[in-house]
C-alpha cells in the first residue's frame, strides 16, 4: 500500500513538473535585471513582472525566493543580499560620520581638524562601499544567468 502511493506521488510529481518545464520559457520565466534609483530589480519575462529587488541601503532576503528551484542561483542570490549589506553598513556609518563631522563643525568652531577628520573617515567608508556595492551587483548579475541556463538550447 505504502509503495502504491510513493508510485502515485512520484508520478504526480513528474506530471506537474512536465507540465511546468513545458509552459515555462524563456519569454516568460527568464530573470533579467532592471536598474531603479535605490534598488536593482530582478524583474521575470518578457513583461518584465518584478519579482525581487536587491536594494542599495536597506536589501532584504526576499530577493532569494525569485531563484526557488535553483541552489546554485538562491545561493548566489543569498551572497549578494549578505555582500549588499556589508556595502549599506559601510554607506550607513560613512554618511553618519560625514554627518557628525559636519554638525560639529558648525556647532563647535574651535579645534576643526576633528570635524575634518570625523568627514574625512565618512568619505572613507562610503568610497569604501562602492566597491562592495559592485560586488554585490556583479554578484546577483550572476545568480540570474544560472538561473536562466536552463533555457539554454
Amino acid at each position: 500500500m505504502r509503495s502504491l502511493a510513493v508510485a502515485l506521488l512520484l508520478a504526480q510529481s513528474s506530471a506537474l513538473m512536465a507540465q511546468t518545464s513545458e509552459a515555462c520559457v524563456y519569454a516568460t520565466c527568464a530573470l533579467g535585471i532592471s536598474p531603479r534609483l535605490t534598488a536593482l530589480d530582478v524583474v521575470r519575462g518578457d513583461a518584465q513582472a518584478r519579482v525581487g529587488s536587491l536594494s542599495f541601503l536597506w536589501p532584504r532576503a526576499t530577493l532569494v525566493r525569485a531563484f526557488d528551484g535553483d541552489v546554485l542561483a538562491a545561493a548566489l542570490a543569498r551572497h549578494s543580499v549578505r555582500t549588499r549589506r556589508t556595502a549599506a553598513t559601510l554607506t550607513g556609518v560613512g554618511i553618519a560620520l560625514v554627518t557628525a563631522g559636519a554638525a560639529r563643525a558648525a556647532l563647535l568652531h574651535r579645534d576643526a581638524q576633528w570635524s575634518a577628520g570625523l568627514a574625512a573617515a565618512g568619505v572613507g567608508a562610503i568610497g569604501i562601499s562602492i566597491p562592495v556595492q559592485f560586488a554585490a551587483d556583479a554578484q546577483l548579475s550572476r545568480a540570474v544567468f544560472e538561473f536562466n541556463r536552463r533555457f539554454a538550447r
